[in-house]
């Protein structure tokens, strides 16, 4: 049986965008969740580029 787990993080500070830690955190709790490598990811960008949230798909 396929599991479907979906991880989002937003940004604290979506104008500013998200930070290296905050991007590591979303890293180490999908390792934690043991979801393979291959796991594609969606990010949403704002104007100027800045990551303001990321989840997996």
């Amino acid at each position: 049986m396929d599991r479907s787990i979906t991880l989002t993080s937003d940004a604290v500070d979506k104008r500013e965008g998200m930070t290296l830690e905050e991007l590591a955190a979303f890293v180490a709790e999908a390792y934690a969740l043991q979801l393979p490598d291959g796991t594609r990811i969606r990010v949403e960008a704002g104007f100027r580029q800045q990551i303001k949230q990321i989840k997996t798909h």
